[in-house]
């Protein structure tokens, strides 16, 4: 008795047809786009920039520190950075393409849901307590050449 029969080769090919019909659906899907897209709690984000120095003075004291977070499409967790500078520099980096993919969405400290202050150092705390809230990078207004500095030199 063989073990390939007509009706066997048939449902063999059939359950062949649909194990690539199936596989060849994850090709089909795409990324979620920017707009649904949400920020996430920062410590839930895989952190990169700033000093050491820098993140644990602004915990123990209280001050704040410019972040972003940014969704790639080729990476399955947010990344958190410290500095909108370092931020703006990894995504310029054609580098940061070609490991995480293209950026999907990206959100920046939103200063404006506070009224900053200055401390005596020149660190950025929030004059009224609140904390900060995030905005998207391309509706933010960006503050160059301020007195605010961070432990490790300026903003």
């Amino acid at each position: 008795m063989a073990w390939l029969s007509p009706t066997r080769t048939r449902l063999l090919c059939a359950s062949l047809g649909a194990v690539l019909l199936l596989s060849s659906l994850s090709f089909a899907l795409s990324p979620v786009g920017g707009d649904d897209l949400r920020p996430v709690a920062f410590d839930d984000t895989v952190t990169a920039g700033g000093t050491g120095v820098d993140i644990q003075r602004a915990r123990a004291e209280g001050f704040l520190l410019p972040r972003a977070e940014v969704f790639y499409s080729n990476y399955r967790y947010v990344v958190g950075y410290y500095g909108v500078g370092t931020t703006a520099s990894e995504l310029a980096d054609p580098d940061t393409e070609g490991q995480f993919g293209s950026p999907l969405a990206v959100y920046v400290s939103d200063f404006s849901t506070v009224t900053p202050a200055l401390t005596n150092e020149g660190f950025v705390v929030s004059g009224d307590g609140r904390t900060l809230g995030w905005t998207a990078a391309g509706e933010a207004a960006f503050v160059v050449g301020s007195e605010a500095r961070v432990p490790s030199g300026p903003v």
